[in-house]
């Protein structure tokens, strides 16, 4: 008897239909928009970008979360570059505030990359104006 079960059981083909129903539960899934009516406008059309958060468990959450990354995306629109004399205490991660070149009004500059350059002066013109510290800046302008 055994090897004939077991005979059967290689050469044999067995269909299963299984009628349950799952245990679980289906996934929460939240939404939230954040429009950036300027860019919208100025471009003329609308881009969409869909942030899949685990962490957003309320409408408020990704209301937060969509938010913050039209911040981001915006501040990114206003990165400046600046060429100025070296100040020792700026450092990456600092607020600074300089005249805007040609208004003259003061701006506000959150300081992301911050290059220092020592020019040396010609050693036959020691007098030379292009000698010194240089801090090459690129941050967001926050004001």
């Amino acid at each position: 008897m055994y090897n004939i079960m077991a005979i059967m059981g290689t050469e044999g083909r067995y269909e299963y239909n299984f009628y349950a129903r799952p245990i679980g539960y289906v996934r929460q899934t939240l939404q939230a928009i954040a429009d950036d009516e300027e860019l919208q406008t100025l471009i003329g059309m609308y881009n969409t970008q869909t942030i899949e958060d685990e962490l957003c468990y309320t409408v408020a959450q990704c209301q937060e979360v969509a938010d913050f990354e039209l911040m981001v995306v915006k501040d990114q629109r206003k990165r400046v570059k600046i060429s100025k004399i070296a100040h020792l205490q700026d450092e990456e991660g600092d607020m600074i505030q300089i005249n805007h070149p040609q208004s003259n009004l003061p701006m506000k500059i959150f300081i992301t990359d911050l290059t220092r350059v020592m020019k040396l002066p010609d050693p036959e013109n020691l007098a030379s104006e292009e000698a010194g510290f240089v801090d090459e800046i690129e941050g967001w302008n926050v004001s």
